[in-house]
């Protein structure tokens, strides 16, 4: 989601993420209420980046890693599935000409 400041980008994360319930209506996730869905595996479906950016003072890779690292390594490799998430992100190019590249 993108959108000015105050426009409900944080609100709606923080919905979808159950860190509150909603007052009114409901929230669906392929057509489930998220309710529904088992608290941390809900969460862990959830990936953004907030708009006070916080980085570690680490490497590209242990970035995206961060908090992630088991649940990535149960889908697969982790260089490749980094790879192919920037290059679906379309930071990939921008990446590959750091000097430590994602080290």
């Amino acid at each position: 989601m993108v959108g000015e400041s105050g426009c409900g980008k944080s609100t709606a994360a923080s919905l979808m993420e159950r860190l509150y319930e909603p007052n009114k209506g409901e929230i669906l996730l392929d057509g489930i209420n998220i309710k529904e869905y088992n608290l941390e595996f809900l969460r862990s479906l959830i990936g953004y980046v907030e708009q006070e950016i916080f980085l570690l003072n680490q490497s590209i890779k242990n970035n995206l890693l961060f908090g992630r690292e088991e649940s990535i390594k149960l889908l697969g490799d982790i260089n490749q599935i980094i790879d192919e998430s920037c290059k679906d992100a379309g930071i990939n190019d921008f990446i590959i000409k750091k000097p430590n590249k994602y080290d």
